[in-house]
């Protein structure tokens, strides 16, 4: 099939003009014939077949189009017969006839188009582009759906993407669209023959369809027994009818008990979608007009989504409209189960038997509910869009309540906020914190700083706070424990990140005094609400690499953190390091750094050994440590750092084991040699060293990680240099 859009073809119109004067009509090119698709869009089809009465077997992946007629009818008196993937293009003014209905059984698919759009009740105007029924009287077919399965079979995917179609079944227990009858229950859940094709699923877009099944049948959905599978609406009119031969009286026996759309006796509806159009779901029998059918138990598997557009369920006998028939527990509503769309008004009502009259109920005397779980009890319900375009609104921490102002003081739904450039719902007002900057410090220890603004309320909560997620762990600080700046009317927040945690994301998330999470924007307005806000050090790398001036320093950071990662964790993570730059890193490069000491024979009798080690698991630390040939030699021995005038006392680590520290290092100054002198009195051991000192003991480890790690470190303090200093 060949396909050319309406943009195409209106660009050949001048050029198609020029040549029709020139090319004899008789050799012209088909233009196709065109029809609309499921968008509401024109496209066109040149390759096709015309329906012709005399060949009811479609044929896989062919087109059929309906263009003339007897009388303007085309009828089928053969049940028609779908053989995989089949496409039908209806036509305006001749209707095509399906006397005993089209069988797409599971596996195969069909897939129907009008040629223009019509919405309008083909009552009005005498015409549908297309009328399938499927009489009772015909034993040999009983229990067929109209347009679906046989008796005892499921129904393959089925399609109306436009055109005005009635369908309708009165044979025994066959839906008007769907499934054909099955004899139990039993039997029906022991259909596994087609068990692993995609079937049942039935969608309607830009059509007019009406629609009854039969006894104990669904009109768009399950035949007797049978459960229906994912119904989608996005758009259109359909007004669907099940248990067509409906009964004014409810007897002992013989229930009948289809959904209108959903279930037929016995069976479950599993999803409903509707996006727009409008739809009226009826059950002139014991079932629910949009759900299950008679006689099975609650389930959970439900899923009834409305994001749009008309709905009218209608049930008979006092059972409810929506979900569940007779026998279940009507107040079976759970949470999620049923979905209405934003700013929808749901109506409801309760009725004597079947309503009299039009089944339209737009008009009729219904209650407007305060809570969506009130529908439930009731055979009645309307979904619409509220008429009314004045609404209040009520904040909330992540929502805002939408109510109506004239037809209603309560709320109709709850809707997201909607954030300006002044970070305010631009609905309701709300006021939303935002993340105004965060950025890295290096210049101590590595550490993220995060910028707050609140609102005016937020800030009078004295327990609003932030959460910290990075690593697996948790962590909460209270606004009112940080930094305020007034100048620029921001909370400041500092996020100390150790080595080791470079690439690891810190995930915050803003609460109010009573726990409840708010809604969290950044500067530009973009919402971090769902997902919270999320940065780490391997970020800012990135976020600098564009920036010439930054981009080295950014690749140093980068193999700095890879470095680490892969000295304690056996891989790069999500690092890509610059293993060209690090080779050119030699023992040679760092020998300035080496450690200096005044020599062994100055050190006290009471130290054994020193050893030098920079910490990676924590900020960037220098430590010289001492170990004590006895642990009461501690109490002979004075420790300085440095020029200070006050002695300094060493961390005990162990037994016989004391250091002296450096510790909040900033990224410039690990080339800073420090001073750490020992004495007894009698004799003074000096070691001049900086964290270079330890990157070069790291080259000269024989560990190719530990070197690595070493080159790493010293490339990333020479660019700090270039730019933090």
């Amino acid at each position: 099939m060949k396909k050319k859009s309406v943009r195409r073809m209106l660009s050949m119109i001048t050029g198609v003009a020029v040549l029709a004067t020139i090319i004899p009509a008789s050799v012209m090119a088909d233009t196709g014939v065109r029809y609309v698709d499921g968008t509401g869009e024109y496209d066109y089809c040149t390759d096709y077949n015309v329906v012709d009465a005399s060949d009811h077997e479609w044929k896989n992946n062919e087109w059929y189009v309906v263009k003339n007629g007897t009388n303007n009818k085309v009828i089928f008196w053969d049940r028609i017969e779908i053989n995989g993937n089949v496409n039908l293009i209806l036509d305006d003014t001749v209707t095509l006839y399906a006397m005993n209905g089209i069988h797409v059984s599971p596996g195969n698919s069909l897939t129907i188009y009008g040629r223009s759009i019509d919405l309008t009740d083909p009552d009005d105007s005498n015409h549908e582009n297309l009328r399938v029924w499927m009489e009772e009287s015909d034993t040999d077919i009983s229990g067929y759906a109209a347009i679906g399965g046989n008796a005892g079979e499921k129904n393959g995917k089925i399609t109306i993407a436009s055109g005005r179609l009635s369908v309708h079944s009165t044979a025994d227990g066959g839906a008007g669209i769907g499934t054909g009858n099955y004899i139990s229950r039993e039997a029906y859940k022991a259909d596994t023959a087609n068990s692993g094709i995609n079937y049942g699923n039935i969608t309607i877009q830009k059509a007019y369809v009406a629609a009854s099944g039969g006894y104990n049948a669904a009109a768009i959905g399950g035949g007797d027994y049978a459960d229906s599978e994912g119904i989608m609406i996005y758009g259109g009119t359909v007004r669907a009818m099940g248990n067509y031969n409906q009964q004014e009286n409810k007897p002992d026996d013989a229930l009948i008990g289809a959904a209108g759309i959903g279930g037929g006796r016995g069976g479950y509806l599993f999803a409903f979608y509707m996006d727009s159009g409008s739809v009226i779901a009826a059950s002139c029998g014991i079932g629910s007009g949009l759900g299950n059918g008679y006689g099975i138990p609650p389930t959970n598997n439900l899923t009834i989504s409305i994001s749009g557009g008309t709905l009218a369920a209608l049930s008979n006998w006092g059972n409810a409209a929506m979900i569940g028939g007779t026998e279940q527990e009507l107040s079976y509503i759970r949470d999620n189960v049923v979905q209405v769309y934003k700013s929808a008004r749901i109506k409801y009502t309760d009725v004597d038997g079947w309503p009299t009259g039009d089944v339209n109920i737009a008009n009729a005397n219904l209650q407007v509910t305060l809570d969506i779980s009130e529908y439930k009890n009731h055979n009645v319900i309307l979904i619409e869009p509220c008429p009314h375009e004045e609404h209040t609104y009520v904040p909330t921490a992540s929502t805002h309540i939408v109510k109506c102002a004239t037809c209603r003081a309560d709320a109709l739904s709850e809707e997201k906020h909607t954030f300006d450039s002044e970070n305010r719902c631009s609905v309701c007002g709300y006021e939303a914190p935002v993340v105004f900057n965060v950025r890295a410090q290096l210049t101590g220890k590595i550490t993220i700083v995060y910028a707050f603004k609140l609102s005016e309320d937020l800030k009078k909560d004295e327990n609003a706070y932030v959460s910290f997620t990075s690593s697996g762990k948790t962590w909460t600080e209270k606004f009112a424990d940080m930094l305020y700046d007034s100048s620029d009317n921001a909370f400041g927040s500092f996020v100390h990140v150790d080595a080791m945690n470079l690439a690891d994301s810190i995930v915050i998330n803003v609460y109010n005094g009573n726990g409840e999470k708010l809604p969290l924007v950044s500067k530009s307005c973009t919402d971090y609400t769902e997902e919270g806000f999320s940065y780490s050090i391997k970020d800012y790398s990135e976020h600098i690499f564009s920036n010439p001036w930054y981009e080295d320093f950014a690749k140093s950071l980068c193999n700095y953190g890879a470095m680490v990662c892969n000295y304690f964790k056996d891989s790069y993570g999500d690092w890509n390091p610059d293993l060209n730059a690090l080779n050119a890193v030699t023992e040679e490069t760092l020998a300035p750094y080496a450690l200096k000491t005044n020599g062994k024979e100055n050190r006290p009798a009471g130290i054994s050994r020193t050893t030098i080690r920079v910490s990676f698991d924590s900020d960037n630390t220098l430590r010289i440590t001492y170990y004590l040939t006895d642990d009461s030699e501690i109490n002979n021995l004075r420790f300085w750092l440095d020029n200070d005038i006050e002695e300094y006392k060493p961390k005990r680590l162990a037994s016989g084991v004391y250091a002296i520290d450096v510790e909040n290092i900033a990224a410039p100054d690990l080339d800073v040699a420090h001073t750490f002198k020992v004495t007894d009195g009698s004799k003074t051991y000096t070691i001049e060293a900086s964290a270079m000192s330890y990157a070069l003991t790291s080259m000269k480890s024989g560990d190719e990680k530990r070197a690595n790690l070493g080159k790493a470190f010293y490339l990333y303090n020479q660019e700090a240099n270039k730019v933090l200093n």
